[in-house]
């Protein structure tokens, strides 16, 4: 890894900053690692029941809205928004 020189830089801040570069390179590959092994995990356990929330609209009404409601056909994900009222 080629890295670049700093103007009077010593000999040991070279090797300690060659050094520190290194291991920052081996953590990002890390990091990649342990991401793709989190993507290839199967899929977890089904959950044992259909959670019910409940959602407050802007008008003040309340209404009930199950888990399996907030995901649209086909996707896996999901995002929460809200604010604390504490």
């Amino acid at each position: 890894m080629k890295a670049s020189r700093f103007p009077n830089e010593s000999a040991a801040y070279r090797q300690a900053r060659q050094t520190l570069l290194e291991a920052e390179a081996a953590l990002r590959k890390q990091v990649e690692e342990v991401a793709a092994r989190r993507r290839a995990l199967p899929p977890g356990g089904a959950i044992k029941e259909d959670y019910v929330f409940e959602e407050l609209s802007p008008e003040g009404a309340v209404r009930r809205v199950r888990l399996s409601e907030l995901f649209a056909p086909g996707q896996d994900s999901l995002l929460v928004s809200g604010t604390s009222s504490t």
